[in-house]
């Protein structure tokens, strides 16, 4: 499989595309709808509700054991989630199981908080 890629970003890029499907899915499902507000805030909050409830741990645990364990370097394109998984893998050492979990929850309302500020985005779940 990985000799049809040119390079390990390109390997991570294919992986997180298909393991990540389920929060697109998330959001797509959740744009599908008739907005009941399409002010900044409540589009906000719909994305905040699709990153609460979209299982990610179990997906950036696999991928980081498939891209060669917690010491990997790949480019994963997003600034935002960059610092997020440099921060959870230090934390939990990609370990697949509830306290991670809890970390990573904890690191999302963070960065939920921080952003949605600037959307006028009610805090926390």
């Amino acid at each position: 499989m990985f000799d049809s890629f040119a390079t390990l970003d390109d390997v991570a890029t294919a992986v997180c595309s298909d393991l990540l499907g389920g929060l697109v899915d998330t959001v797509t499902n959740a744009s599908a709808q008739p907005p009941v507000d399409d002010a900044p805030a409540a589009m906000f909050t719909e994305v905040a509700q699709a990153l609460r409830t979209t299982e990610l741990v179990g997906p950036m645990a696999y991928l980081t054991r498939a891209l060669g364990g917690p010491d990997r370097h790949v480019d994963i394109g997003s600034p935002w989630a960059a610092v997020l998984d440099y921060h959870w893998l230090a934390a939990t050492g990609a370990a697949d199981d509830e306290a991670s979990r809890a970390v990573w929850d904890d690191y999302i309302e963070r960065l939920l908080a921080a952003v949605g500020n600037g959307y006028g985005a009610a805090p926390g779940p």
